[in-house]
């Protein structure tokens, strides 16, 4: 490409940035709330306009009890977690101790890999019971 055809190109792009810049200086913003909480239809209602909410208070710090994805999950569902990065952690050790030369994402390959039979042969050796078909009484 030549010099002019990037000039070109590279003001092109800058009109058409400041073009939307400018249109969205120029979109109007949006009426403040001016509700006057006694407008409200019931008493509960203008109660609750008075009270600020829990959830809204800014005085809560930025990593409250309930933020991480962690915390929706079952104590169970920690514990496998928390095995299951046991056990990649161990392997991980392991693979470094015999191949010191293998790069960190042949390692994991191979530990995933070895994770991955063990649950194969895991559930071979103990398979899931299967439904028995509920048999209804004969009627007499």
């Amino acid at each position: 490409m030549s010099t002019q055809t990037v000039r070109l190109a590279v003001g092109s792009a800058l009109v058409s940035l400041l073009g939307s810049a400018m249109l969205m200086a120029q979109a109007p913003s949006p009426p403040s709330s001016t509700s006057n909480p006694s407008a409200a239809s019931s008493p509960s209602q203008r109660d609750a306009t008075r009270t600020p909410s829990t959830e809204s208070t800014a005085s809560e710090s930025a990593t409250s009890p309930g933020d991480k994805p962690a915390d929706a999950s079952t104590p169970h569902q920690r514990e496998a977690t928390a095995s299951h990065e046991q056990a990649m952690k161990t392997c991980m050790d392991r693979q470094a101790k015999a191949t010191p030369e293998a790069s960190k994402a042949e390692m994991t390959k191979a530990c995933n890999d070895q994770m991955k039979a063990e649950k194969e042969h895991l559930s071979k050796a103990h398979p899931a019971p299967k439904d028995s078909p509920t048999t209804t009484p004969a009627p007499r």
